[in-house]
């Protein structure tokens, strides 16, 4: 039994001696790793871990008390306890927060634990961040790289619940943060790279290739005016993905929060647009055995060739429906997407964009916070190229796209199938026609 564990079936056990009922315990240890490597020279940082604590309790009466802790003493636990205790008793009693059942919860397969972690040593770590300072110092001539930060996680998350939910996973995440500017223009490109694996992230040329494509961004060429088609990639759409998904949630949609209200099981977007929020990808980002209220998550399909679909539900209003939670709930109620999955189309760039002639596309979003759910639209800086079929003639800058959400979803003419994986997104390039880019 780890320590970890341990804490977790003491706090339980307290709990139900003050008298709670209903007791779920969550609780996460974290160890962090992280090496920097830059312009003004490398560091180290110092190794840090911490536990985090999240207890929910259910008086006699039915009435929930909430309260999280991170790295409590032995000591604190009891006035943890007493806490929750004590917010139970302010509370209205509600049959809704009662620990969700037994679920099978997988603990095999997921592959979300490098194996090869204790064979990872600090001079690797360190190697990671410098190897790729290098790359952009023969990537690209002017250009030159600001910083490379290494950071590592390994984690423990166990959940307890007197519903008879007992379950413990580990876990390791790997990035890479880097910057890079062109010295003759001023201009800064920041990137990253993360994986469940160290090896995916030491393989990766990420300096390399943020030199050339800062570089790349110095040939100039006009934005063409007119009606032509317009070109979101793989990143772009792997960067807007995650902000639209939690208009999904079914708390939002049945209160009017959401654009998709009332549009649910209708055509929102293209027919070639398939989207699935899986979590239990094997290796991927956003893998995971069981959400915060222990709850094995399911694969969403989100959209079904156009037609919104499946919704994020929560323990809360799923009890008061009757139904099973999506396994998508962080401990304090938000949502916690899994793996965003876009069903790739079956045809190549170079096989669809000879066709389109000269037509702009979106490189990056630079912006996401002009993205408003309630309202359904979009208001976002992006880096435009200007093309032609699929030769790059050149950065138009930046431009902005504005226009309604089901307008950019029910634009999308074709999908290529140029499918990657961006953090926890696997994206391909969408071509779309009806939308165009406006002056920043």
């Amino acid at each position: 039994m780890s320590e970890l564990v341990a804490t977790a079936t003491s706090l339980l056990r307290s709990a139900r001696e003050a008298g709670a009922v209903d007791v779920e315990v969550m609780a996460e240890s974290v160890i962090q790793r992280s090496f920097r490597d830059g312009a003004d020279g490398r560091s180290r940082g110092r190794p840090r871990s911490w536990t985090s604590l999240s207890l929910r309790v259910r008086d006699a009466r039915g009435a929930l008390g909430a309260v999280t802790a991170r790295s409590p003493s032995s000591t604190a636990l009891v006035a943890l306890v007493a806490n929750a205790m004590q917010r139970a008793a302010l509370a209205e009693p509600d049959p809704t927060t009662a620990p969700v059942g037994r679920l099978d919860i997988a603990d095999r397969g997921l592959g979300i634990l490098d194996q090869r972690l204790k064979g990872i040593g600090d001079a690797d770590r360190a190697e990671v961040a410098h190897q790729n300072v290098e790359g952009v110092r023969g990537g690209a001539d002017g250009i030159r790289p600001v910083s490379f930060a290494y950071l590592e996680e390994q984690r423990e998350r166990v959940v307890q619940t007197t519903a008879g939910v007992s379950a413990a996973v580990a876990s390791t995440r790997f990035s890479l943060d880097g910057s890079v500017v062109d010295e003759s223009t001023g201009e800064v490109l920041s990137d990253s790279v993360q994986s469940r694996h160290f090896a995916d992230v030491a393989s990766v040329p990420l300096g390399v290739d943020m030199a050339r494509r800062l570089a790349s961004f110095r040939i100039r060429a006009e934005r063409p005016s007119g009606d032509c088609a317009l070109l979101l990639d793989p990143i772009a759409v792997a960067r807007l993905l995650p902000a639209l998904v939690p208009a999904f949630q079914a708390r939002l949609i049945e209160s009017g929060r959401s654009f998709l209200s009332g549009l649910m099981g209708q055509r929102v977007a293209a027919p070639r647009l398939h989207i699935i929020d899986d979590p239990g990808l094997s290796g991927a980002l956003a893998t995971r055995a069981f959400d915060d209220r222990g709850v094995p998550p399911v694969a969403i399909p989100l959209l079904r060739e156009g037609i919104a679909g499946g919704m994020y539900l929560g323990p809360e209003l799923a009890a008061a429906r009757g139904l099973r939670p999506t396994g998508h709930a962080h401990a304090d109620g938000s949502l916690w997407t899994g793996n965003l999955v876009v069903r790739p189309g079956s045809r190549s760039r170079n096989m669809l964009l000879p066709d389109q002639g000269r037509h702009v596309a979106v490189e990056d979003i630079l912006d996401l916070s002009g993205v408003d759910l309630r309202a359904g639209t979009l208001d976002l800086p992006v880096r435009a190229l200007c093309m032609d079929g699929p030769k790059v003639l050149g950065c138009a800058g930046t431009a902005r796209l504005r226009c309604s959400i089901q307008e950019l979803l029910t634009s999308v003419v074709d999908i290529c199938s140029d499918q990657s994986r961006f953090r926890d997104v696997d994206a391909c390039t969408w071509i779309i026609y009806g939308v165009q880019l406006s002056d920043a």
